[in-house]
């Protein structure tokens, strides 16, 4: 998740979104903020999603598997597996 932190990143400068700015905008607090461009909160999903909304921009999620061979759905709700996550402006 590294990889979308710094994209998070790049869309505030991109936006000239500064830190105490994106934690208005997502009712969390500058250090939360701090702690998510660093890489040590928990950046999920929702939370992404959230912060690519706030600062106009998209998101797309690849899910890809890590084995030679393609494994078949399994009936329940899986994980999502390991992937890619890519944010748009």
């Amino acid at each position: 998740m590294r990889e979308s932190s710094e994209t998070i990143a790049a869309l505030m400068a991109k936006r000239k979104v500064s830190r105490a700015e994106l934690a208005r905008r997502l009712g969390k607090s500058q250090t939360w903020v701090t702690q998510l461009l660093s890489g040590k909160a928990n950046l999920t999903i929702g939370t992404l999603a959230e912060a690519a909304r706030v600062l106009d921009a998209g998101i797309t999620l690849k899910a890809t598997t890590h084995s030679a061979k393609p494994t078949s759905p399994k009936p329940a709700m899986p994980s999502l597996p390991p992937g890619s996550i890519e944010m748009r402006a």
